[in-house]
């Protein structure tokens, strides 16, 4: 993260005519386990169908599968990501996926106003112009329409040791912390990680009021912890937030935004 001056970075705070600095500061709805967010969320895309007309649904960076069940309304889902494998893991293997379309979010062309949803699950975290992918989301989504951001919290212990940490290291968190042995094999993450300071909810909001979003909810997740060694880990990240002094969050791990496409605002860049 670093430190930045607000002249540089306009997501870390808002100036105003007086030249005085403020911060937007939006409430945390909820905060939830992964498996409550995830129905919250199922229920919001359930929200935006209308009957007989299939929903399109852009999932934006593939995951191993889509989390969410759908099945009693019409739906399509288009995969996107830059990582070919992962794309043929969701086509060939979970059989998830409509259709799939390889490119990078901040330069791929996709028709406008053509997704009522976009999903897009701990992504932006691993691109360092995040801005340009959310104004892509901006023109892709309807009028109305929904973004889903899931991205870890860069004030929480777990965003934070992230954010500091090498790559080598989560690779091998991944792989003998958390058991996944396919960690840092092609199509499986961990991926590298660039935090900006638009992840925050700050920085969040203040990009929202200046290109057309608005945020409807903000969620805390406590991110899903292998049984053997959930309470170590809980009990690492209390210590943690109580030595930080309240600069780190150890409440949850990750934040959820729940983002519509605003018809009554003005874009401002």
């Amino acid at each position: 993260m670093g430190q930045v001056h607000a002249a540089q970075n306009p997501y870390l705070n808002t100036i105003t005519t007086s030249g005085a600095m403020t911060m937007i500061k939006l409430p945390i709805k909820k905060i939830a386990s992964c498996q409550e967010i995830s129905k919250i969320i199922e229920n919001s895309i359930r929200n935006k169908s209308s009957a007989g007309i299939s929903l399109n649904i852009l999932e934006a960076g593939c995951g191993q599968r889509w989390w969410f069940n759908l099945k009693d309304i019409p739906y399509h889902i288009t995969g996107l990501d830059i990582d070919r494998d992962a794309l043929e893991m969701r086509k060939n293997i979970q059989h998830d996926l409509d259709e799939i379309v390889e490119g990078d979010l901040r330069h791929v062309e996709l028709p406008k106003e053509k997704y009522d949803v976009i999903y897009c699950a701990y992504v932006l975290e691993h691109i360092k112009e995040s801005d340009a992918v959310l104004k892509n989301f901006y023109t892709w989504l309807k009028q109305g329409g929904l973004l889903v951001l899931r991205v870890p919290d860069p004030r929480s212990v777990r965003g934070f040791i992230t954010n500091f940490t090498p790559h080598w290291f989560h690779v091998w968190a991944f792989k003998y912390i958390f058991g996944n042995s396919s960690a840092g094999k092609p199509g499986f993450g961990p991926f590298p990680t660039f935090y900006t300071d638009l992840l925050s909810r700050n920085g969040l909001s203040i990009f929202c009021e200046q290109n057309g979003f608005t945020i409807t909810a903000i969620y805390g997740e406590r991110a899903y912890y292998p049984r053997p060694v959930k309470p170590f880990i809980e009990a690492f990240i209390m210590i943690a937030a109580n030595l930080s002094l309240g600069f780190l969050n150890g409440g949850y791990d990750n934040t959820v935004f729940m983002l519509e496409k605003d018809p009554e605002k003005k874009r401002l860049s």
